[in-house]
């Protein structure tokens, strides 16, 4: 059921903020920087009309700042626990390309790419750090930690995302909608 009210704009930043809460799940859609590029435009609008004052412009500091940290947590996190499980900076690196390139040359439909883009760079990390020592133990604590950073980044991309969601919804009360 759609509120009385809400406007055209209104509810294409609706739509845009459900398919980014969509996207915090699936590798394919960028979920936070979506949400945000919705809430960025529909500020911009609003500051063209002139109806934008400062505590519509501090809750899209905020947006920003959830968004950034959702959208860059895979990279981030899943590089910290890898290394601090004993993963090089290089095998890590590398299982970047190798998520990349699965999300852009498999297809997207099924959960092909979701397995591909998660699977192959933990591959990528235990058999290049295998390589390195030929220490199993290791190689497969490194690909652990990767996988469990993956995980993490899932959780704080989904905070990002529902932070993003109340921002907007703070946005719509404080505008009377």
């Amino acid at each position: 059921m759609i509120p009385a009210g809400l406007g055209p704009a209104e509810l294409l930043v609706s739509l845009a903020m459900a398919l980014g809460l969509v996207g915090c799940a699936l590798p394919v859609v960028p979920g936070p920087p979506l949400m945000f590029l919705a809430l960025l435009l529909y500020d911009v609008r609003l500051w063209l009309e002139g109806g934008l004052d400062g505590g519509l412009l501090a809750l899209l500091g905020f947006a920003l700042l959830a968004a950034v940290a959702g959208s860059s947590a895979d990279w981030w996190l899943s590089a910290w626990l890898a290394r601090r499980a004993g993963a090089d900076r290089r095998s890590l690196a590398l299982a970047l390309v190798a998520g990349l390139v699965a999300l852009l040359l498999l297809p997207v439909t099924g959960g092909l790419s979701l397995l591909a883009a998660l699977v192959l760079p933990v591959l990528v990390v235990v058999l290049l750090e295998f390589r390195r020592d030929g220490d199993r133990r290791r190689s497969l604590r490194a690909g652990c930690g990767y996988l469990t950073g993956w995980a993490l980044a899932t959780a704080v991309e989904a905070a990002a995302g529902v932070g993003l969601l109340a921002i907007w919804l703070l946005q719509l009360d404080r505008l009377g909608f």
